[in-house]
């Protein structure tokens, strides 16, 4: 069975040292454990080399050497990354303040990924984000990727969850008091029927 494809974002290495947050900084230190074992096939950008270089020592460094623990494959923007980041903005995906974001996620997209992992809740973790990332993709003929945070991916017994189940514990995350009565087939429904709608929306856009 080939390995699953995970495209990690800057908040996901950050988190390595996130003395702050420190359930999160635990559960990446796990995660970081299964990708130093080569259990996934892990992709970094420019754009994540990019955003570290911004960043004062020595936080730098310590997400520097973190990244050299483990192996994996370094992508580039290109011209097709880069239009469709133009195409996530036309669509109002996030905003231009947040392109950085639409830049993880475009190249993520480009390169066949089966993950995006993010503690990013407020721009890419969450359903609104998602459900119109999906629908842009469909729309394009790019293949459906999940946005998820590690904690979707780990469990106390390192059980790898289905990949249903993990959007599906994604969607209790963020809209628990919405979906707490509702069966798991009822929120699939509910979230391709959003899925659909924006797809809608965004041909009326294109014909207009």
């Amino acid at each position: 069975m080939p390995l699953k494809k995970l495209y990690l974002d800057t908040s996901i290495i950050s988190h390595l040292d996130a003395l702050d947050a420190q359930d999160k900084m635990r559960d990446t230190k796990k995660l970081w454990e299964y990708f130093i074992d080569s259990n996934y096939e892990i992709f970094l950008s420019n754009v994540i080399f990019d955003e570290i270089m911004e960043c004062a020592d020595p936080n730098k460094t310590l997400m520097l050497n973190q990244i050299k623990k483990i192996k994996y494959s370094l992508i580039n923007e290109n011209e097709q990354s880069k239009l469709l980041v133009k195409e996530y903005l036309k669509c109002g995906v996030l905003t231009e303040k947040n392109i950085d974001d639409l830049r993880h996620v475009s190249l993520a997209v480009i390169f066949n990924c089966d993950y995006i992992l993010s503690w990013n809740f407020k721009h890419l973790v969450n359903i609104r984000t998602i459900d119109k990332i999906k629908g842009i993709n469909k729309l394009l003929g790019y293949k459906d990727i999940n946005i998820i945070p590690p904690t979707m991916l780990i469990e106390e017994d390192d059980i790898v969850y289905d990949a249903n189940i993990e959007y599906i514990h994604q969607i209790r995350y963020n809209h628990y008091e919405e979906t707490k009565h509702m069966s798991l087939q009822e929120i699939i429904e509910q979230s391709n029927e959003r899925a659909k709608k924006i797809i809608e929306e965004l041909d009326k856009i294109k014909n207009d």
